[in-house]
């Protein structure tokens, strides 16, 4: 009976009144995780609360398991890329939808180089959240930030936009950072119309778009580029991203015909297209560099990147998404009671805070 109270406190299991349909089980050796966690809690709020503020406490597997039935209790949604994209209605409407951001070069889709906007808090001039979505490289949209991340954002008196950029079969990744440099410009320009502090900036992104972000908040020129002063952006949040370091994975990485296929083969563009190139100067914006549990690729990048972050005197924290994976370390930002989500919250409010 406990065991079944924690399942329905976290959402996860089927009430009799609801139609039948086919639903995840969680194993049953995960009821003695959770009666260890969590024996002296009752109500199904507090079971609820407990077992996340202690998932580092629960069994790899059990982690996995309420992950599962985490997801497969969510409302259906279309296929996702592994860069959490999906074609579902964001929770909460942009103020202003597909703004083009630049004019598109011949070919281009204006889609392309379009952004949704979220405003801040009315009568003051909000912190700017950016949200660059991942895909590859190749694949995604803007849809891959605009889940539970708009409304943890308004919550927190941000304002938030997120990008599209050009993708591969427009141009390489240095294009797509152009693109992003273009759209902050943009932003800040229509700072007074749109409620915000044009700098009090953080760009945020997810598997490749954390790749960009990274660059593009630590090699100056593509915001210099763009008449942005690089103090302006002042924190970076990295979600699951694995491309710090574009040398090191083509020559010793796992995955090395991908980033060939984006990259191409010359070395001086890996090297110039590695944030981690680029994180050797004075006045670089503070990290948050997330990821998932288990995925080595990046752990050992967001650990380098941080470290040589650090040496230069900057500051940098790397954190460890438990029970999440690629896909969704993303898909859940927002969800009550998720890490991910606390951590960048109190590292956005410490950083984007008015001088």
């Amino acid at each position: 009976m406990r065991y079944a109270a924690i399942l329905l406190a976290l959402g996860l299991c089927a009430c009799a009144a609801q139609a039948p349909q086919p639903q995840a089980v969680a194993p049953a050796e995960c009821r003695a995780d959770f009666e260890r966690v969590c024996t002296h809690i009752s109500g199904q709020q507090q079971l609820s609360a407990c077992v996340r503020d202690n998932i580092a406490e629960i069994s790899r597997p059990c982690r996995r398991a309420l992950r599962a039935l985490r997801d497969t209790s969510a409302e259906p949604t279309a296929p996702n890329d592994d860069s959490g994209s999906a074609a579902e209605a964001p929770r909460l409407a942009p103020s202003l939808a597909n703004i083009i951001y630049r004019t598109p070069p011949a070919g281009v889709p204006p889609e392309a180089v379009s952004l949704d906007f979220y405003r801040g808090p009315e009568g003051v001039r909000a912190p700017l959240v950016v949200f660059i979505h991942g895909g590859g490289w190749r694949n995604g949209d803007k849809r891959g930030g605009e889940r539970g991340q708009p409304g943890a954002m308004a919550q927190a008196g941000f304002a938030y936009a997120s990008l599209n950029y050009r993708l591969l079969e427009h141009g390489r990744p240095h294009v797509a950072a152009d693109d992003i440099a273009a759209a902050i410009a943009s932003l800040r320009n229509q700072a007074d119309e749109y409620g915000i502090d044009p700098d009090r900036i953080a760009i945020m992104g997810h598997s490749a778009g954390a790749h960009l972000a990274a660059l593009v908040g630590l090699d100056p020129t593509y915001l210099r580029s763009h008449g942005v002063p690089t103090t302006s952006v002042r924190a970076l949040v990295l979600l699951d991203g694995a491309g710090y370091d574009i040398p090191n994975q083509i020559d010793r990485g796992g995955n090395a015909a991908l980033y060939r296929s984006v990259f191409g083969d010359d070395a001086d563009y890996w090297r110039r297209m590695s944030p981690l190139s680029h994180a050797d100067r004075a006045g670089l914006p503070a990290a948050l560099i997330h990821h998932s549990e288990g995925r080595a690729a990046s752990r050992l990048q967001a650990q380098a990147l941080a470290e040589a972050l650090r040496t230069a005197g900057g500051e940098a924290q790397v954190h460890e998404a438990l029970g999440e994976d690629h896909a969704s370390i993303n898909r859940g930002f927002g969800e009550p009671g998720d890490e991910t989500t606390r951590l960048t919250m109190a590292f956005l409010a410490a950083h984007l805070r008015a001088p």
